[in-house]
């Protein structure tokens, strides 16, 4: 076990020496918002000039006596006021122990941040985009992580041209360009707690890319991630009802839709409000109605600068109670 997870060490380290080498370690300029390059999810990976993006990635992991866990790396970048800053969240739940960790850090007061065209680095929270594979590399209180996720298939662009409305489809300053690697194989391992318990790990990831000039920081998110190999993305504003959907089948065909509907049947109290943890959902595709329901009682995220919003891994279930896949689910209030 530990020379597998030296291997993996091994080869992730290998990956930012070779970017090093050859000469991609120094800040490159930041890329405008618009317009982005003939959806190039490559040419638009780089960090744009914006108020918000990210780079996110969440997903399903078991170790080799099949015990759940759950991961989140996100990058968080924005340019307001002619000032630059990034920060990281970095969570991992282990359901098989009930535990849930969370780091938030913030690289702007003394930027401790770099980037270039494939990789960023804050404060060894790495993320490296190979060509045929994504690196993430973690470092934070109680949750190292290092993992390695096949791109595989081309990256799938959201909404039309590439842009959702991210509450206020009347506002174009609130449009945002977005693309996924909806189901990316990943591998690697997991040193968790003051314990430091250590486990490899397989299972996969979505990852999110995601960059605009909004605002609006009020929604409820959901990746559905079917056992038959299709995927779906949701997102709900409940200030405006406004919704945006894409359907990625199992043989990649996309389509978009905004006729589906999401109920709360259970709720908990996150600060001034109540969100859902457990929602009815239907869909005009596949089986129709769908449950969806928390592995977890305690997957909040709760950021010292003052950001709250919940994370983590949700059964998914038919009519018929049956699993049929698992789900991530973000819901963000203000």
């Amino acid at each position: 076990m530990l020379k597998h997870s030296s291997n993996i060490l091994l080869t992730f380290l290998l990956a930012v020496v070779l970017l090093i080498a050859s000469g991609c370690a120094n800040k490159k300029a930041l890329r405008p918002f618009f317009p982005v390059s003939n959806l190039n999810a490559v040419a638009e990976w780089p960090p744009h000039k914006v108020n918000v993006e990210w780079w996110y990635a969440s997903g399903s992991l078991e170790d080799e006596d099949k015990n759940l866990y759950f991961y989140q790396f996100t990058i968080f970048h924005g340019v307001r006021f002619g000032m630059e800053g990034f920060i990281t969240h970095v969570a991992v739940s282990d359901y098989s122990e009930g535990k849930r960790y969370f780091s938030d850090q913030d690289h702007f007061k003394n930027k401790t941040y770099s980037f270039n065209q494939r990789m960023i680095n804050c404060s060894n929270n790495i993320l490296i985009l190979g060509d045929s594979k994504i690196y993430i590399s973690a470092r934070a209180d109680d949750i190292i992580y290092d993992l390695t996720l096949e791109r595989g298939d081309p990256a799938v662009w959201h909404g039309e041209d590439g842009i959702i409305s991210m509450g206020y489809p009347g506002d174009p300053k609130e449009n945002s360009f977005y693309y996924s690697y909806p189901a990316m194989l990943t591998e690697g391992r997991l040193v968790l707690g003051k314990e430091r318990k250590e486990v490899e790990v397989t299972g996969t990831t979505w990852f999110d890319r995601q960059w605009g000039n909004f605002k609006n920081t009020t929604w409820n998110w959901f990746s559905l991630r079917f056992d038959d190999g299709d995927n779906i993305m949701l997102f709900h504003f409940p200030d405006t009802d406004h919704k945006e959907g894409t359907f990625i089948r199992s043989n990649r065909e996309v389509e978009y839709f905004n006729d589906f509907s999401l109920s709360a049947d259970s709720s908990l109290k996150m600060g001034k409000s109540e969100i859902g943890l457990v929602w009815d959902l239907e869909i005009p595709f596949k089986e129709g109605k769908y449950r969806i329901e928390p592995l977890g009682n305690n997957d909040l995220n709760e950021s010292r600068l003052g950001i709250t919003y919940w994370e983590g891994l949700f059964q998914l279930h038919n009519s018929k109670g049956e699993r049929v896949g698992y789900c991530v689910a973000e819901i963000s209030r203000r």
